[in-house]
């Protein structure tokens, strides 16, 4: 079985088997990924803050589109979804959640604040910027002050590609100190032939954002869905590709799997978070 089917098939099964309604993302039309309403979607309800900050990003992740469809945060296989049922739980306390994520360690003296959908702008002069799923801003103790996530479930393994880089982010004014990442970034402009499953081109723009707003002080945290079989293990191999490129240009740049974070979150805090640990297992595992 191909791992998006899997990972459609697996979510869909968890609403079903808890009585949660489903329908298309067109009404009647399609098929049934979608619950009736946000809240079916999720472990807890979004505050009104982290609402705002959804919809003052570009994904659109909160919103029907003009014909009408669902929001894509509805869809039971939505990455935006799992980042909130994972993250936002941690909202108040994110310390435990960024020691399980392996961005800092269980002896820190930093402080985190978590915000979600964070526009981090390479140029004033582009339109759009790249939106990351989660920003931890650090302060206290700490030689970073940022820790960015970008998060995958099912869209590596989508089969629809990647677009390629637009010469526009070549400058050289934006890579001052990349020379290995410029050079990635050249061969993947205008078409990408080399990643099938990684995404390069969003982790590229995500460095050049995080770069500019935060120097060298950051580290980006790729967490994705370890997929099966060879699309799995060809995801690996881009990702430990991409990573070497990276460690090159000395940007700390990480990759851990939803398996492995809701492992140690497991491990760690079954007794004290017990109705979150198995929500968590129960829908994505």
């Amino acid at each position: 079985m191909k791992t998006s089917r899997y990972i459609r098939s697996k979510l869909k099964n968890f609403a079903q088997n808890n009585s949660i309604k489903l329908r298309s993302k067109k009404k009647n039309k399609g098929a049934a990924f979608y619950t009736e309403k946000m809240d079916d979607n999720l472990f807890i309800p979004l505050t009104a803050e982290i609402i705002q900050q959804f919809n003052e990003a570009d994904g659109n992740e909160l919103k029907a589109s003009y014909s009408g469809d669902l929001p894509k945060v509805q869809a039971v296989h939505s990455s935006s979804a799992i980042v909130v049922n994972i993250f936002t739980y941690w909202l108040n306390d994110p310390i435990p959640l960024a020691i399980a994520c392996k961005l800092c360690s269980p002896k820190t003296q930093c402080t985190l604040s978590m915000e979600f959908e964070v526009k981090v702008p390479i140029s004033d002069g582009f339109h759009r910027h790249p939106n990351l799923d989660v920003l931890f801003r650090v302060g206290g103790k700490s030689r970073f002050l940022a820790f960015g996530v970008e998060s995958k479930l099912s869209e590596p393994f989508s089969g629809r590609g990647h677009k390629g880089l637009n010469p526009v982010y070549l400058a050289d004014e934006f890579w001052t100190g990349l020379p290995n990442l410029r050079e990635l970034a050249g061969r993947l402009s205008p078409i990408d032939h080399e990643f099938r499953h990684l995404d390069v081109i969003q982790l590229l723009k995500h460095i050049l954002g995080l770069s500019r707003g935060f120097k060298r002080r950051f580290k980006l945290l790729y967490l994705y869905w370890d997929g099966l079989g060879p699309e799995g293990a060809l995801h690996q191999t881009e990702i430990a590709r991409f990573s070497q490129v990276a460690k090159l240009d000395k940007v700390v740049f990480r990759a851990l799997s939803y398996q492995d974070l809701v492992d140690r979150l497991a491990h760690k805090h079954r007794k004290a978070h017990e109705d979150y640990i198995k929500y968590i297992i129960s829908r994505y595992f």
